[in-house]
């Protein structure tokens, strides 16, 4: 009975996940065109970087005693 038992509540857990994960998943689709497109250009920002801060860095990594 016991086993009977565990494997009603297993099969109820893993249809109700499924049955969640179904309703969730299905969206109704968004118009593309409605989305605003972002495009960062990296190489056109490295570019226009001015006066940005110098970190100088002491390397003692050569120097044997």
């Amino acid at each position: 009975m016991r086993k009977t038992n565990l494997f009603a509540i297993a099969a109820a857990v893993i249809l109700s996940g499924v049955g969640a994960w179904a309703i969730l998943t299905t969206r109704a689709p968004v118009a593309e065109a409605a989305l605003p497109v972002v495009q960062i250009d990296p190489s056109k920002m490295m570019m226009d970087a001015k006066d940005l801060p110098t970190q100088r860095v002491v390397d003692y990594s050569v120097i044997f005693n």
